[in-house]
């Protein structure tokens, strides 16, 4: 039985969209959580709930590594398949996560993802002031995508999975590293921004075992949670932002010499380095 390991789980049908969202919160030991509002599809809502799950304890390791003062969380809206909302829908499923997210008492703050944008965020900070990457008009940050795309190389998706080349960048949703797909990869590296992206963590060893060079995803694609930490402070600084993106390279280079030299994979030295900055605090 894989071990429960996060802080609070708050799993809630919202009064005005009936919609199903869950707000997982893995880790508060550095500061208050942050991590995106995701708003998608499943096949039932326990796989939405799954998926907060594990998307809040990656970004418990994404804003460690990443040397940010926050813990992991994430908050997901459950759309049954093939389900389109209206524009007013989207508002009341807004409304509705901004509810949940206040209800916690600012443990987290939420921010875009996948489904979701800054001008959705606005309407959440209509419930509740745990929400950063507003619109710049409305005096936000705006969208943190560019800073999360930082220094990756893009592949049309039709292609990207047999393709000859020296890098394969997945960017878009998780889980697409399987056993088979890795298999198969014609590529010397993998580096992208998608999260999660080993459907098994046994991956990470089977990656090793065909001699591909795997940048751990939660450390790679930290440039968004970097840029809205940092921006949201009174006085931010675009070009300390701009430096502290480009030094994830750093801390990349450290993940690959520290599994060379211990003889471990990537997803373990990245752990690793994640962990001893929890465990320190600092």
């Amino acid at each position: 039985m894989i071990p429960f390991t996060h802080e609070q789980v708050l799993i809630t049908t919202g009064a005005r969209s009936g919609l199903i969202m869950s707000v997982a919160v893995h880790s508060t030991r550095l500061g208050q959580a942050l991590g995106g509002a995701r708003l998608w599809q499943y096949d039932s809502w326990t796989d939405a709930v799954a998926d907060a799950l594990r998307l809040s304890a990656a970004m418990t390791l994404k804003n460690a590594a990443a040397g940010l003062n926050r813990g992991g969380g994430k908050s997901v809206i459950y759309l049954p398949v093939g389900t389109v909302l209206t524009d007013a829908q989207k508002r009341d499923a807004m409304l509705d996560l901004g509810d949940a997210i206040d209800s916690l008492g600012g443990v987290y703050m939420t921010a875009e993802d996948v489904g979701t944008s800054a001008e959705l965020m606005a309407i959440v900070a209509e419930r509740t002031e745990h929400v950063c990457g507003l619109p710049v008009e409305q005096g936000g940050v705006g969208e943190p995508a560019d800073a999360t795309a930082a220094g990756a190389t893009w592949v049309d998706v039709t292609d990207a999975l047999r393709v000859q080349a020296d890098l394969l960048a997945p960017c878009g949703l998780g889980g697409v590293l399987t056993s088979s797909v890795i298999s198969e990869l014609n590529v010397l590296g993998v580096v992208g921004a998608a999260n999660n992206q080993l459907a098994r963590r046994e991956g990470a060893s089977e990656l090793a075992a065909r001699g591909i060079l795997w940048a751990p995803d939660f450390v790679v694609n930290a440039g968004g949670v970097v840029y809205l930490d940092f921006a949201s402070e009174p006085g931010a600084d675009l070009a300390a932002i701009t430096a502290r993106v480009d030094a994830i390279g750093d801390t990349v280079a450290t993940i690959f010499s520290d599994a060379r030299a211990q003889g471990i994979t990537t997803l373990e030295a990245a752990e690793r380095l994640a962990m001893a900055r929890l465990d320190t605090g600092s």
